[in-house]
């Protein structure tokens, strides 16, 4: 009966992931550089606190809930150090449209279900639904570390307060540039013709869309360090999170 047990418990339904490191973005949707902001923030989280965060983005849960696999998850990858489970893993599946923070039994008072659901509510959720999953889960991982410092009496080492301005008005300035960008190729048009806009208009698109990093946000591009694999903790079903 216990081998029976062992072998069909939901743990062992399905095979997960191993991790790659802090930022597993298993179906391709950040950048390079959205990877190495995040890695950056999380190495430092750890470094200060020695709280463990760790991101997994994968396609679908398939037949399991999104907080069920996110603890089987964390359970598989042991996030966090062993003895003080103090782990925090956000889980996002694209497919699925769904998204969950789960936290280790020595964050849950620091990070209760309650402030989880206030990040996934005001942060992930509206940012995942316009389809910027870098950026939503940039000040996800800003707002939660905020109150890990803050628990622990600590300054945290970047300049939050530049970040988030920068990124809140991320859309704003896409916006004007998309304006100004409209105005010169109707300007273009009438000084040169058709056949000047249609060689000029590939060029007008080059650069791409992510200039909000352009101000060098955290210091730099890369991040500290290598990825030794977590610490072995453990979790107990704490977290929230849902559908976007």
């Amino acid at each position: 009966m216990i081998f029976f047990c062992f072998f069909f418990s939901p743990l062992y339904s399905q095979s997960y992931p191993n991790p790659i490191g802090y930022v597993n973005d298993y179906v391709g949707i950040l950048t390079q550089e959205e990877k190495q902001r995040l890695t950056t923030l999380i190495v430092k989280l750890k470094q200060f606190t020695s709280v463990e965060l760790a991101i997994a983005i994968i396609r679908s849960t398939q037949n399991e809930s999104i907080d069920m696999y996110a603890v089987n998850l964390f359970t598989h990858w042991g996030i966090g150090e062993k003895g003080k489970d103090n782990g925090v893993l956000i889980l996002v599946a694209i497919e699925d449209k769904k998204v969950w923070i789960e936290t280790g039994y020595g964050v849950e008072g620091v990070l209760p279900d309650g402030f989880c659901g206030e990040v996934y509510r005001k942060i992930l959720k509206p940012n995942f639904r316009r389809g910027e999953f870098g950026r939503g889960l940039i000040l996800g991982v800003l707002k939660i570390s905020e109150k890990i410092c803050k628990e622990y009496k600590i300054e945290f080492p970047l300049t939050q307060t530049e970040t988030r301005k920068q990124l809140s008005t991320y859309s704003k300035k896409r916006v004007c540039a998309s304006f100004s960008g409209f105005l010169f190729l109707v300007l273009f048009f009438l000084f040169f013709g058709r056949f000047g806009l249609l060689w000029f208009l590939p060029f007008m698109f080059l650069g791409g869309s992510r200039s909000y990093w352009g101000n060098g946000l955290f210091g730099g591009s890369g991040g500290f360090g290598g990825f030794g694999g977590f610490g072995g903790g453990s979790c107990g079903g704490g977290g929230a999170g849902g559908s976007w």
